[in-house]
């Protein structure tokens, strides 16, 4: 069952990065946003 299991998870991470791959190339997609910008201290 584990093995299963791994071989799900593993499908649904690559359908998951192609799409995040197309957002990006269609510019929809930036990613998490920062806590801390350059210009903030700490």
């Amino acid at each position: 069952m584990a093995g299963v299991n791994q071989l799900e998870q593993d499908l649904i991470r690559m359908c998951q990065r192609e799409g995040i791959e197309l957002s990006k190339i269609e510019g929809k997609f930036k990613g998490r946003l920062k806590k801390c910008h350059k210009n903030q201290q700490v």
